[in-house]
């Protein structure tokens, strides 16, 4: 069984990306960041701690499930059997751990 976690960036906050990351490693086999155009570190610190990392070079529109198809695409290229998503400021429940 393989579970792949995604996260999707824009110009996230070092403690968030590192809330959400940790939040998904709990839980996942591979973590996966998908970028929509941030213009800070984000994308060179994702890289530090996602084993993927997926990188607009230019700002695209935020529409959450536009974004999302990427991921659940990937996902599934990997083979994964279950795919969860978090945004950049999410992170799981400690009752779900």
């Amino acid at each position: 069984m393989l579970i792949v976690g995604g996260l999707c960036t824009h110009n996230t906050p070092e403690q968030d990306l590192l809330r959400a990351v940790a939040s998904l490693r709990s839980a996942c086999d591979l973590v996966l960041a998908f970028d929509d155009g941030s213009e800070d570190d984000t994308v060179k610190r994702a890289r530090g701690l996602c084993d993927l990392v997926f990188a607009s070079k230019k700002p695209e529109p935020r529409l959450p499930c536009l974004r999302r198809a990427m991921p659940y695409a990937e996902a599934e290229r990997l083979g994964a059997t279950w795919f969860v998503t978090h945004d950049d400021d999410e992170e799981f429940s400690p009752t779900l751990k």
